[in-house]
C-alpha cells in the first residue's frame, strides 16, 4: 500500500507537469479512492482528464475548421461543429455554440444547454455564469442565481459582484455557503448594508473606469448612511436646526428692514410733494405749519439715511452668518460620510 501511495504521488506530479499517462493513472486512483491516504475525489479526477483531453491536437484542428465555417457564413454548419466540440467539455466551443443558438433564433433550451455546460469547467466562462444567473433569476430561483453570480465574482467578474449585491439589496437571503465562497463572515449577513458595501468595494477593485455602476451605487449607499447618521445624531441635528432657525430670523429681519426703508422713502416723498403744493404736512399744538414741516422733513431724512445705511450692513451680516451656518452643517455631514 505504501508503494501505491508513492506511485500516486509520482503520477500526480507527472500529470501536473503535463504528462498524459500520469494524468490518466492519477485520475484512476482518485476515482476509486482505494489507495491508502488518498481520498476519493471524482471532481479532481475529471479535472485531470479534462486537461488531458484539451491537449489533444485534433480538437484544435476542429475548432479552426468550425471558425472557418463561421467566417464563410455557414452558421448552421458551424453550430453543428461547435456543438460536437462542446460535448467534449471545451469551454470555447460551448460559448460559441450558445452564441450561435441565440443568433440563429433556436429554442432557448439550445443556448441554456451550452451556457450551463460552461459553468462546470474548472475555469468557467464569465458570460456563461452571468447568463445562467439571469436565467435562474427569471425562474425566481434566487439561490441558484446567487450561486452563479458568486462563482463569477470569485473568478474576478465585476458584473458578478454587482448582480449579487443588487439581489442582497432587494432583500433576498444569502446562503452561508455563498458567504463562505465569497470569504464574507456569516455574522455580516445580519447587516445587509455591510455585505452589499463589501461586495461593491470588491467590484471597484476589478473595474478600470472611474465612474462605474458599482462606484455610483456605493456612493449612494454611503450618502444614505451619512444622512441617516446625521439625522439620528443627538447633537448635530439640533445644532443644524438651531442654525436654520437663526437663518430664518435673519431673513425675516432683512425683509422687515427693507419694508421699513421703502415706507420711509415713500413717506418722505409724499411730504415733499405736499410741501411743494403748499399743503401743511402736520398741524397741531400751536406750531406753525412751516416749522412742523421742516422738523418732520429732517426726521424723515435721518430715518431714511439710517435705513439706507443699515440695510447693506444687515444684508452683509445675513450673508456671512448664512455662509458660516452652511459650512458648519456641511462639515458635520461630511464627517459622517468619511
Amino acid at each position: 500500500m505504501l508503494f501505491q501511495t508513492a506511485a500516486f504521488q509520482l503520477f500526480l506530479r507527472a500529470a501536473q507537469l503535463g504528462h498524459v499517462g500520469g494524468a490518466v493513472e492519477a485520475a484512476a486512483f482518485l476515482s476509486t479512492g482505494t489507495v491508502r491516504g488518498v481520498a476519493r475525489d471524482q471532481d479532481k479526477a475529471v479535472l485531470l482528464l479534462k486537461r488531458v483531453i484539451e491537449m489533444n491536437g485534433h480538437l484544435g484542428f476542429m475548432v479552426k475548421e468550425a471558425l472557418q465555417t463561421y467566417q464563410r457564413g455557414s452558421w448552421d454548419e458551424a453550430l453543428v461543429k461547435y456543438a460536437i466540440l462542446a460535448e467534449t467539455g471545451l469551454s470555447v466551443a460551448q460559448h460559441n455554440a450558445a452564441h450561435l443558438c441565440e443568433v440563429l433564433g433556436h429554442s432557448s433550451a439550445c443556448q441554456w444547454r451550452y451556457h450551463n455546460y460552461s459553468t462546470y469547467n474548472h475555469i468557467p466562462q464569465e458570460s456563461g455564469l452571468l447568463r445562467m444567473g439571469d436565467y435562474y433569476s427569471k425562474l425566481s430561483d434566487m439561490v441558484k442565481a446567487m450561486h452563479m453570480y458568486s462563482t463569477a465574482a470569485v473568478h474576478g467578474s465585476p458584473q458578478g459582484h454587482f448582480n449579487l449585491a443588487m439581489l442582497i439589496e432587494e432583500g433576498y437571503e444569502v446562503p452561508d455557503i455563498i458567504l463562505d465562497q465569497m470569504g464574507i463572515s456569516a455574522a455580516h449577513n445580519l447587516n445587509r448594508s455591510v455585505v452589499v458595501e463589501n461586495l461593491l468595494s470588491r467590484c471597484r477593485e476589478f473595474e478600470e473606469a472611474d465612474v462605474t455602476p458599482c462606484s455610483l451605487v456605493l456612493w449612494k449607499i454611503k450618502l444614505i448612511r451619512a444622512w441617516r447618521d446625521f439625522t439620528h445624531s443627538s447633537v448635530q441635528l439640533p445644532l443644524a436646526c438651531g442654525m436654520a432657525a437663526i437663518f430664518s430670523l435673519f431673513i425675516i429681519a432683512v425683509l422687515l428692514q427693507t419694508l421699513l426703508a421703502f415706507y420711509s422713502t415713500a413717506y418722505l416723498s409724499t411730504n415733499q410733494s405736499s410741501e411743494r403744493r403748499g399743503e401743511p404736512a402736520v398741524d397741531g399744538q400751536g406750531i406753525s405749519p412751516q416749522e412742523t414741516s421742516t422738523h418732520q422733513q429732517q426726521r424723515d431724512r435721518l430715518t431714511a439715511a439710517h435705513n439706507s445705511l443699515s440695510l447693506p450692513e444687515t444684508s452683509d451680516l445675513v450673508v456671512t452668518v448664512t455662509g458660516v451656518c452652511v459650512c458648519v452643517i456641511f462639515t458635520m455631514f461630511i464627517s459622517n460620510l468619511l
